[in-house]
């Protein structure tokens, strides 16, 4: 199990609820609320049943290494700083950053793996080879270096070299 079928495990997830979401709105307007109800319980235990899959390969790859430890970004008031569109905002609210966070967080400790969060700030914006600090789209493209690198394992790096620098 590598990060990108992880990553792919969780953005099938949102896919999901996008799903939900359609068919929420239209039960809404016909005020099918038993519906509704029904509906947002079953969304509930396939979004959890995946965050759990999800949190047990995190769990198991790390296993792959000694002495491992996870390192997750503090994404406290991740939500105030969001300002988009509807629907941008409906699927940015909809993320269970915290609940997956949790659930990995309690299988580490059932298997003795220290959890570390560090500060979020430019994690995908800074390159990881020179430090200089860019705007990023869906590609890293570092204008100091030349560096061209996907966004999110230019963060998943410089969130390791965060680590490391923290513990000397």
């Amino acid at each position: 199990m590598n990060f990108y079928t992880i990553l792919t495990i969780y953005l099938a997830c949102s896919q999901d609820f996008e799903q939900y979401a359609h068919i929420r709105r239209n039960l809404q307007r016909k005020k099918r609320l038993d519906l509704v109800k029904r509906i947002g319980c079953r969304e509930e235990r396939i979004v959890n049943q995946q965050l759990h899959i999800i949190a047990n390969e995190i769990i198991a790859y790390a296993k792959q290494f000694p002495n491992p430890i996870i390192v997750m970004e503090k994404l406290d008031g991740i939500r105030e700083n969001m300002n988009g569109s509807a629907k941008l905002n409906r699927r940015l609210h909809a993320w269970s950053f915290r609940k997956i966070q949790t659930y990995i967080e309690y299988k580490a400790n059932l298997e003795r793996m220290a959890v570390v969060y560090i500060e979020p700030r430019d994690t995908s914006k800074k390159c990881h080879r020179c430090g200089h600090v860019t705007q990023a789209n869906r590609e890293f493209r570092c204008r100091k270096c030349g560096l061209r690198y996907n966004r999110d394992l230019n963060a998943a790096i410089n969130i390791a070299h965060a680590l490391t620098r923290g513990m000397g």
